[in-house]
């Protein structure tokens, strides 16, 4: 099976669930073996998959759910954070024009945006993945940790090939919108109803006095990952 962080699982195979207070222990249970491991937090994706994993690292009590804005206007999300409070919290509704909050209301329905995280959403890495070209539009950068260092990096250097990100046993921390991006006006054109969208296009533009000063334009679905011209 394939879970909502993006990893191949193979239901038979699975014989421990182990369940992480923090995300250096998370990290830690996963280095820790035997066998192969995969974190995991909402699951709600869970499909045939290729390869066997022996355990889960259960990442929900690892605090890295909810929504902080810093000093300097940044909008931190933690990994766990459930789509249903990304689409509901006043602070993304309010962050360049919203469109991040709206997208997140389309995915699923209400039960599965209440399990699906933002964090396994990008960790999935699929082509198609909705929020991940607003998020390129909006400059986000990904927070990336293990027990011994901590880095962030563009969402654009988070996706090296199809269904795979640059995390290795690393752990997704969070997703920060950088401050500047707030006034930012973002939209998404995507499919309708149950449609599979063949291309998802994302615009980003920053106004100053009728004069565009910054243009960002993304796309899903059209290349194996997400591009931002």
């Amino acid at each position: 099976m394939r879970d909502r962080e993006g990893c191949e699982i193979k239901g038979p195979s699975i014989t421990e669930l182990r369940i992480a207070t923090s995300p250096a222990e998370a990290v830690a249970m996963l280095r820790a073996g035997p066998g192969r491991g995969c974190y995991v937090a909402g699951g709600t994706d869970l499909i045939p998959g290729r390869e066997g994993y022996d355990f889960l690292v259960d990442i929900n009590q690892a605090g890295l759910t909810g929504l902080d804005r810093t000093d300097q206007g940044d909008v931190v999300i933690g990994a766990t954070t459930p789509l249903s409070l990304i689409q509901h919290h006043e602070v993304i509704r309010g962050f360049a024009g919203g469109e991040l909050a709206r997208l997140a209301g389309q995915w699923g329905q209400g039960t599965e945006r209440g399990a699906a995280t933002i964090g396994g959403h990008l960790c999935r890495a699929r082509p198609p993945a909705e929020l991940a070209p607003v998020l390129l539009t909006l400059d986000a950068l990904c927070f990336i940790l293990d027990e011994e260092s901590q880095e962030s990096l563009l969402l654009t250097d988070f996706f090296p090939a199809p269904e795979r990100t640059i995390l290795g046993d690393r752990l997704l921390a969070g997703v920060v919108l950088p401050g500047e991006a707030a006034s930012r006006r973002c939209y998404a054109l995507e499919a309708k109803g149950e449609d599979v969208a063949l291309v998802r296009v994302a615009v980003g533009l920053d106004v100053a006095e009728g004069v565009i000063t910054t243009a960002r334009i993304a796309l899903g679905a059209l290349a194996p990952i997400p591009l931002r011209c």
